[in-house]
């Protein structure tokens, strides 16, 4: 019975359990909900969970931050990742947005 229930619930496709990752990098030093992250490879990795999506970064098997996003897609495919940010006015720099190359996915993060 509990193989039977696992397969539906696998089988069903539900958003609760999608998950995608990829390999970002990072130039400048970014604030991304409240944490700094230093320049540098990361694997970014988003989950929806009910009706938003967490994103992940990390070195390794070390979280180096997490974030509340929302997946859009695009109309067209990027052609190469590209990562946005805004200065604050103390001149932090803050991610809000992450666009994957080969995709038409983006992620825009809350501020």
């Amino acid at each position: 019975m509990w193989l039977t229930v696992l397969a539906v619930c696998v089988m069903d496709g539900s958003p609760v359990f999608a998950k995608d990752s990829r390999m970002v990098k990072l130039y400048h030093s970014l604030e991304v909900n409240g944490t700094q992250i230093a320049p540098g490879e990361y694997q970014v990795s988003w989950e929806a969970q009910g009706s938003g999506t967490i994103v992940t970064f990390a070195k390794g098997k070390k979280v180096i931050a997490t974030a509340p996003a929302r997946v859009v897609d695009g109309s067209q495919k990027f052609s190469t990742n590209r990562v946005d940010f805004v200065e604050d006015e103390k001149g932090t720099a803050k991610l809000i947005e992450i666009r994957f190359g080969g995709t038409n996915q983006s992620l825009v993060f809350n501020q």
